[in-house]
């Protein structure tokens, strides 16, 4: 699974129409969950969400969990590749220079980071 700009905005679009608040033990909320007398219910109490988007979040939340730990586990291990210099020749504008620390191969995707 390749986590796309499609994939991050259906998961914001999603999260924007989930339930807002928090959901924790104990907190109560206007919003009830469906419970069928007949049925034996979870250890945790929750059976199914009246409300359709927050099961549609919760799905999509759940499937796409292990792609976006990857993806974060991908950017934590990211080494710095290269180092922006400023300088002043004489004038009172910056130039900047870019430093490279190692060999990049033609075609890596770059991330920069802006303090």
């Amino acid at each position: 699974m390749t986590i796309t700009p499609d994939v991050i905005s259906d998961l914001r679009e999603l999260h924007k129409s989930a339930t807002p608040g928090k959901w924790a033990q104990g907190a109560t909320s206007h919003h009830t969950v469906a419970y069928n007398p007949g049925t034996t219910r979870p250890a945790c109490g929750i059976a199914e969400f009246t409300h359709s988007n927050d099961a549609s979040f919760c799905d999509a939340a759940h499937a796409w969990l292990p792609a976006l730990l990857d993806e974060i586990e991908r950017l934590r291990a990211m080494k710095p590749v290269a180092v922006v210099r400023s300088y002043t020749n004489g004038s009172y504008h910056r130039n900047y220079k870019l430093e490279w620390l190692t060999d990049v191969p033609e075609g890596t995707r770059l991330l920069a980071e802006v303090p």
